[in-house]
């Protein structure tokens, strides 16, 4: 039990670690770089309703391949790219969408029985599943590829000039900054007790040590909430986070909107 609980928190700050660390992409010299947040947030919108409210599954083979050859363009590592767009809720949305080509009726391609029970597997179930998946696939690698272009500063900036509400950009932004934080204290939490036990323990009380646990890290996460926000306002903060660079539409801006706007209008018409 605890070689599981040690390798799954290990690979959960694994996952953490690479979501903070992923800002080694902004610098790079690729196209999505040098766009302004305001516009990727613009198009990224764009191309994800058009996406969700699209039923062809050729509508979503081309965002994904648009999306492919957007990071491919941005100097991002394809093999990269689809290990982590695809692995975690992609394949997490083909466990949902399984039963799909059991239960909507349709041309059947495969019959079978189980305990005198007939099941069958229609065409449009099938279809179904590959349209749903493809559809989380794209808005998934949409999100990622904009998240791996812009730096987290610069995309909140962005929000605060389409004017988001400020109270939703501040809890994003400590989101973001505090998650890494807390799972690290988990595992220091889990770590702890794990070398104080001195035989082996059962799953109820290993389930009770954990709840415990996690407890625990609700009431720190309260705490130092409250820390964190009385030495903000301590320091003038106001509710809105103060930048230096201001944002500018350039040429590539409206060329790569116009390009987006195009490439929407067309899928709409066709």
């Amino acid at each position: 039990m605890r070689k599981m609980i040690e390798a799954s928190t290990k690979e959960i700050l694994k996952v953490f670690r690479d979501t903070v660390l992923c800002e080694k992409y902004t610098d790079l010299k690729g196209v999505l770089q040098k766009l302004d947040p305001r516009v990727k947030l613009i198009a990224t919108v764009a191309l994800i309703l058009t996406a969700v409210m699209s039923k062809k599954i050729e509508v979503q083979l081309t965002i994904l391949m648009l999306t492919f050859l957007l990071a491919l363009i941005s100097k991002i590592s394809l093999r990269f790219f689809i290990a982590r767009t695809f692995l975690f809720i992609p394949l997490f949305a083909v466990v949902i969408a399984s039963p799909l080509p059991f239960i909507i009726e349709g041309e059947t391609l495969l019959s079978f029985r189980v305990n005198d029970v007939l099941i069958t597997v229609s065409e449009e179930g099938l279809w179904e599943m590959l349209i749903f998946v493809l559809r989380v696939w794209a808005c998934v690698s949409l999100s990622i590829l904009l998240v791996l272009t812009t730096r987290w500063s610069k995309l909140l900036h962005g929000l605060s000039k389409l004017y988001i509400p400020r109270l939703f950009i501040a809890i994003l932004n400590m989101t973001y900054r505090y998650i890494y934080f807390f799972t690290d204290v988990l595992y220091k939490m889990l770590v702890a007790r794990e070398s104080r036990l001195t035989g082996p323990v059962g799953f109820l009380k290993t389930l009770k040590g954990g709840s415990s646990a996690l407890g625990s890290l609700f009431i720190r996460a309260y705490e130092r909430g409250e820390r964190i926000y009385l030495a903000m306002k301590s320091r003038g903060y106001c509710g809105e986070i103060k930048t230096i660079d201001d944002l500018e539409i350039r040429k590539l801006d409206i060329v790569f909107l116009v390009f987006i706007g195009a490439f929407t209008a067309v899928i709409f018409i066709i």
